[in-house]
């Protein structure tokens, strides 16, 4: 008789899905767990997606693709899909192009020598998204660097302080360094403990890097150009609550302009009260 399971779902995603290998006989324990494991997938997309959630309250979405910008320096804001908060030193050059099909809107950050500039969504504490609540958080960047600057370096990610380059007491963030080439590093702190990570993806000059930070249970996957290179787990990623940040510097070593171009800023994430009804 045919056994009901629709009271054994709940909307999170599975990462493990098995079914009966070639040859094996076909149990219902088989079907059951392969069934679940689907639905549970289902059922998480379907309570994000707002035409067939039934909460769309329950969760947030935010995307810049940057198809327009203009930075008033003095006012510290960038009015571009999305108004941002900046802050800067030493004047450098921001704005948006066209971009191509591919990567179609960029805003484009050139650092003098001696310059930085960083943005973010409200104030630089503002914590709009929760360390355990934010669900994914994508972004797409490029540096090009000159071979004689030796201290450069550029970031991205969720910060407790999006004002200064290590994102304050907590963060999780991709970042690039000139000082520690040849590879991408991802930076986690967490309570001010720092850890620095080489992703052995190396930094190629004028190349678009696609990163991803997916939360997968308690644990966060990092993905970088669609596949995952690291996994920061339960307990040793950032705590409380954060926000999203931008960053490019150069320090007074350097001697030519540093350029980072920010192509996407996608963010997904649950409201962590449940609902903004409550």
């Amino acid at each position: 008789m045919p056994v009901q399971i629709q009271g054994d779902v709940v909307p999170e995603y599975t990462p493990v899905i098995t079914i009966a290998d070639t040859g094996e006989v076909l149990t219902e324990a088989q079907l059951y767990d392969t069934t679940l494991a689907l639905a549970n997938r289902i059922e998480f997309v379907r309570t994000l997606v707002p035409a067939a959630s039934t909460t769309p309250e329950a969760f947030a979405t935010c995307r810049d693709d940057f198809f327009g910008a203009l930075w008033d320096e003095a006012g510290g804001t960038l009015s571009a899909d999305l108004l941002w908060r900046t802050e800067s030193t030493n004047s450098p050059a921001v704005a948006s192009i066209g971009g191509e099909p591919r990567r179609p809107g960029q805003l484009v950050c050139s650092i003098p020598p001696d310059g930085t500039f960083f943005m973010g969504f409200g104030a630089p504490t503002d914590g709009p998204f929760g360390a355990l609540t934010f669900r994914r958080v994508s972004f797409v960047l490029a540096v090009t660097d000159d071979p004689a600057n030796l201290a450069t370096n550029a970031g991205a990610g969720l910060k407790a302080d999006w004002s200064v380059p290590n994102g304050g007491d907590d963060c999780i963030q991709l970042f690039y360094s000139k000082a520690l080439l040849p590879n991408w590093r991802l930076l986690v702190r967490r309570a001010t403990v720092q850890t620095v990570t080489d992703l052995g993806v190396p930094v190629v000059d004028g190349e678009f890097v696609t990163c991803q930070f997916i939360k997968n249970g308690n644990d966060i996957d990092v993905e970088l150009n669609g596949s995952i290179v690291h996994t920061v787990v339960s307990g040793s990623g950032p705590t409380g609550n954060l926000n999203f940040g931008f960053y490019a510097a150069s320090s007074v070593a350097d001697t030519e302009v540093l350029q980072v171009n920010l192509d996407l800023v996608d963010i997904l994430t649950a409201i962590s009260t449940g609902s903004r009804a409550d």
